[in-house]
């Protein structure tokens, strides 16, 4: 009782953002969020291996391109909040969810000429799970409550390098 689905808390949280302005949240981003420690460092790591890395989320696209801009993400996803006069209003457009995300991997997939086995996924919510059920491998990361069990490893942790082991480890065993 009292338990509301992500869709919801998602929808919900579009109420809150509405009124704020896109240019503030381009200047306070870097003064009001904190990203999880050692995603600068993975992400090059993932770079010199040539590794594409991609974000997909069910917020907003905008922070999603923020976010990717910042940290060199090859490529940005997320759920469409709509924006009128330069500010949020309280309606997402296109939500990303689930489904969206399977199709941005398709897409992706599509283009990179890759199988969904030669992909990995980290992932915290139930947004997440069709993508670690379809890819090579899955690492559920500081996740929401029941999603570690549909996750090849689950990690706990405030920096993100501590998933590197898996990554090489799943890497190393498809050179077998």
């Amino acid at each position: 009782a009292g338990e509301i689905t992500w869709i919801e808390a998602d929808y919900e949280r579009a109420k809150l953002i509405k009124g704020l302005d896109l240019q503030a949240l381009d200047r306070e981003f870097e003064k009001e969020v904190t990203m999880i420690a050692g995603l600068m460092s993975l992400l090059d790591r993932l770079e010199r291996d040539n590794c594409k890395t991609v974000l997909m989320t069910a917020g907003p696209k905008q922070v999603a391109q923020l976010v990717a801009n910042k940290y060199s993400f090859d490529y940005y996803f997320g759920s469409d909040y709509e924006v009128m006069d330069g500010m949020f209003t309280e309606n997402i457009i296109n939500h990303m969810g689930s489904a969206g995300k399977m199709d941005c991997l398709n897409n992706i997939c599509r283009e990179l000429n890759l199988g969904f086995e030669d992909c990995i996924a980290v992932g915290d919510s139930l947004s997440d799970l069709d993508l670690f059920n379809n890819v090579g491998f899955s690492i559920a990361l500081n996740p929401s409550k029941g999603i570690e069990k549909y996750a090849s490893v689950t990690v706990i942790t405030e920096n993100i390098l501590d998933i590197s082991k898996h990554i090489t480890t799943y890497f190393e065993l498809q050179d077998v």
